[in-house]
């Protein structure tokens, strides 16, 4: 409070004037850390008698900013106040954007054969797949093996709460059907196993080609590739029949008949 007092004449007089001095006030609150993307909103009320408003960064004007900071971001938010007086105000504080959610699959294939999985490389938490944009019940893991083509999709979160997700569209190519059937041959005779239409063959004793003569007894076995480089293997056996004995077949005891009879053997 001011006041002046006037001397004149021996009387005297005394006037007072009230000064106020104010500043704009407010907060803008603490640091803020948030899952990139995710919207930062400062509203600041209380003023109603034509404030000037200046945000940075991007020189906004208004009461009211939004914002949303980007993985690794680090931003600086000020805001100055200006009053109808000339009076200001700044306040400062920081938005800190979380680092991205890091999904890697262990292919980069588009194409995949029936019963391989894709797996998530990443630690996160909470795995939902779904397929064509709809969830796919009880896949909750960081892998899955597609049953069948589709655009695939998995969401995951880390231990922040953030979320991101990665989709892929997948083929999923069926295995070749490898039909090998055993063989029995006369002893000392080979027998030949023939597999044709596939494009790579590997026999167990080396061969590739699609088809194989066996000499002795025992298992075959086969892996095949087909076009979509995909790969099935099949088993069979090769076994001589056995004579020794008479246990491929034996006639019953002697047997005498009148001549005209008939005798079954």
């Amino acid at each position: 409070r001011y006041f002046v007092r006037a001397n004149y004449a021996g009387c005297h007089a005394t006037d007072y004037l009230d000064v106020h001095f104010t500043i704009p006030d407010f907060d803008l609150g603490p640091e803020r850390v948030v899952c990139p993307g995710e919207n930062v909103s400062f509203n600041i009320t209380g003023f109603t008698s034509g404030e000037q408003f200046t945000w940075t960064p991007g020189n906004v004007t208004g009461n009211l900013l939004n914002i949303a900071p980007q993985a690794g971001d680090t931003l600086d938010i000020s805001l100055t106040i200006t009053d109808q007086l000339g009076c200001s105000a700044t306040r400062s504080t920081r938005v800190i954007g979380r680092e991205s959610v890091d999904i890697q699959w262990d292919t980069n294939d588009l194409e995949i054969c029936f019963g391989q999985a894709i797996r998530n490389t990443t630690v996160m938490y909470r795995y939902p797949w779904s397929l064509d944009g709809i969830d796919i019940p009880g896949e909750t893991n960081s892998f899955i093996y597609p049953q069948v083509s589709g655009i695939y999709t998995l969401t995951a979160w880390t231990s922040n709460g953030c979320q991101g997700s990665y989709s892929r569209a997948i083929t999923v190519n069926p295995l070749p059907v490898v039909s090998l059937s055993n063989q029995v041959a006369c002893p000392n005779m080979p027998a030949e196993f023939i597999l044709p239409g596939f494009a790579t063959y590997s026999w167990h004793d080396g061969s590739t080609g699609d088809r194989i003569t066996v000499n002795t007894p025992g298992d075959v076995s086969v892996t095949v590739t087909n076009s979509q480089g995909c790969q099935a293997t099949g088993t069979a056996t090769f076994s001589w029949h056995n004579w020794a004995n008479g246990s491929m077949f034996a006639f019953d005891r002697d047997m005498s008949a009148c001549v005209g009879n008939s005798v079954t053997i």
